[in-house]
């Protein structure tokens, strides 16, 4: 074998071993109608039915936390009435929950796969008085949306928010197979 036929087949052989350690595993849910990439090394707690609408936490690194959220809604994210309704009960839900909102960092519109997205960057303090800043992106599907929720304390939040936005830019809303989701006000169907 020539140095150029080794070369090209050890190149080849690197390039093979380099795309399948770079695979992301892809969570799916066909009972909610999603899929996502899962963040690698991240452990994950599934929730099938939860009154609060909570479909999948991951935990990561540091008490990094990714939530999946669903809503059976419908919700238009270019209607700035329905969005902002949405957001500030999303917000208020916070506050009830005993959270002091700091500030809303930035936000935006996003495309999701083929959802409309809106990203919300806040930071807010928990009743024992920790910051914590969270990403959270809603995208919008024809009959739900999800809530696709990132938490961190300040200091660690830069170092996983990159691998995050991947998880949130893979996410896919697909038909469900049963009818196992949530009403607004939390109740199951």
């Amino acid at each position: 074998m020539s140095n150029l036929a080794k070369v090209l087949t050890s190149v080849f052989v690197l390039c093979a071993v380099l795309s399948g350690a770079a695979q992301a595993s892809v969570y799916t849910s066909s009972a909610y109608g999603f899929s996502m990439q899962e963040p690698e090394g991240w452990e994950k707690t599934e929730f099938p039915g939860r009154d609060d609408g909570v479909v999948l936490l991951y935990h990561g690194p540091k008490e990094a936390l990714l939530m999946v959220r669903m809503v059976k809604d419908t919700v238009n994210l270019e209607n700035d009435t329905e969005r902002d309704e949405v957001l500030s009960g999303f917000l208020d839900s916070l506050r009830e929950g005993g959270m002091q909102l700091i500030e809303v960092l930035d936000e935006g519109f996003a495309t999701i796969g083929d959802a409309k997205g809106y990203g919300m960057h806040y930071s807010y303090y928990l009743p024992s008085g920790v910051r914590v800043e969270n990403a959270s992106t809603f995208i919008a599907g024809s009959d739900r949306y999800f809530i696709v929720t990132y938490a961190e304390i300040p200091s660690v939040y830069q170092q996983f928010v990159d691998k995050i936005w991947d998880v949130v830019k893979s996410f896919r809303i697909l038909p469900r197979e049963e009818e196992m989701y949530l009403e607004p006000g939390g109740k199951s169907i």
